[in-house]
């Protein structure tokens, strides 16, 4: 898929893909005509990897592909959402109740990455000693990924 592909799902919502190294960037557009405008990007950004944008109103759903380098294996894509909080970003998995910040959306992004393989493997070492929300953490975790 070539980036900045439009998709109509209706008279007046549309999803703009961008491809990246780590997966898809997926914008959703809810209005009655199809944008087709690349988002802004800083300085020397990688003309396909709108992450490196600094949007200050939109947030962005990024489906994560791979953890690499960390010794884990997706087994689905992960969705991520980045939002502008406050000067910087936080990128959140939202079923595994998982987060992470950063001062550009690609640092949240990477950040996330990290978070969620350095969670996976704390609740994997200490699985029967974890209580409900843990528990239902790792469970979500698992249905997204595994050690390899």
């Amino acid at each position: 898929m070539k980036a900045n592909q439009m998709l109509t799902l209706s008279s007046t919502q549309s999803i703009e893909i961008w491809p990246t190294e780590a997966g898809a960037v997926l914008r959703t557009f809810g209005t009655d005509e199809l944008l087709d405008v690349p988002p802004p990007r800083l300085p020397g950004a990688d003309a396909s990897s709108p992450l490196d944008s600094e949007r200050s109103s939109e947030g962005s759903v990024i489906v994560i592909a791979s953890l690499t380098p960390a010794p884990l294996e997706v087994l689905k894509p992960i969705p991520v959402t980045v939002l502008p909080d406050d000067g910087a970003f936080v990128a959140s998995f939202f079923d595994a109740n998982v987060n992470a910040s950063g001062d550009t959306a690609l640092d949240a992004f990477e950040a996330i990455k990290d978070v969620i393989g350095s969670r996976y493997r704390l609740l994997v070492k200490h699985e029967k000693e974890l209580g409900v929300e843990p528990k239902r953490q790792l469970a979500v975790l698992r249905e997204f990924i595994r050690a390899i």
